[in-house]
């Protein structure tokens, strides 16, 4: 079971022209703003393979002690490989409005995908890269650019050959996100991302594509 505390200290902002003074009494007031928290029941990371049964065991949020309702949104399909999001919102509307989520992620595998079987050093001469395990088909490459600052991204591993990277991540350039699948190939071994810079202020966002070739 996961469970989630979210709590803010805001500034009190006074309105110019609405407050003629400021008295010591309003000096450094601050409100105390305490958002829902989650109690998620089972384990927020899922790992299945092909047409193993889930059941979504739910998410229960707190605002001060007392239950709110939750809105759940996503879903996955146990049958088809993937990474799938089931996200939990709840909301408060004092001293503010505002809503805040949690996220399950479910990672369907290829029936015969096996762990770790992309660690390793990768080679885009002169640029070199590690990929490294973080259980559970879950991976963490250092790179996936070939410029000054790196955009580094953890990767699902769904199996034959097909990645993922788990959304939202973000980089020195804007947000990161998947454009189509990225792929591998274990023999001999490389890898190839396919991702977006997603545009920020307005901005053109752009995709990128980099392949690179596992050391002996």
């Amino acid at each position: 079971m996961k469970a989630f505390k979210l709590l803010y200290v805001l500034p009190v902002l006074f309105v110019a022209g609405m407050i003629s003074s400021c008295s010591e009494d309003t000096k450094d007031v601050s409100i105390v703003v305490n958002y829902p928290d989650f109690d998620m029941a089972g384990d927020q990371w899922v790992y299945l393979k092909p047409g193993d049964s889930y059941t979504d065991p739910g998410c229960k949020a707190y605002v001060d002690g007392v239950e709110t309702e939750v809105t759940v949104s996503g879903g996955f399909d146990t049958t088809t490989p993937g990474l799938y999001y089931v996200n939990y919102s709840a909301g408060i509307t004092e001293p503010l409005e505002a809503n805040v989520s949690v996220t399950r992620y479910i990672l369907v595998t290829s029936a015969t995908q096996q762990e770790g079987v992309l660690d390793g050093t990768y080679v885009n001469n002169p640029d070199k890269i590690t990929i490294t395990s973080q259980g559970g088909y879950l991976y963490r490459a250092s790179d996936t650019w070939w410029q000054q600052y790196s955009i580094p991204v953890t990767l699902a591993d769904l199996g034959d050959g097909l990645l993922n990277i788990v959304e939202p991540q973000s980089s020195a350039f804007g947000p990161v996100a998947n454009n189509g699948y990225s792929t591998y190939i274990l023999d001999p071994g490389s890898i190839t991302f396919n991702l977006n810079l997603t545009a920020q202020n307005g901005g053109a966002g752009m995709g990128y594509s980099t392949t690179w070739i596992k050391e002996d």
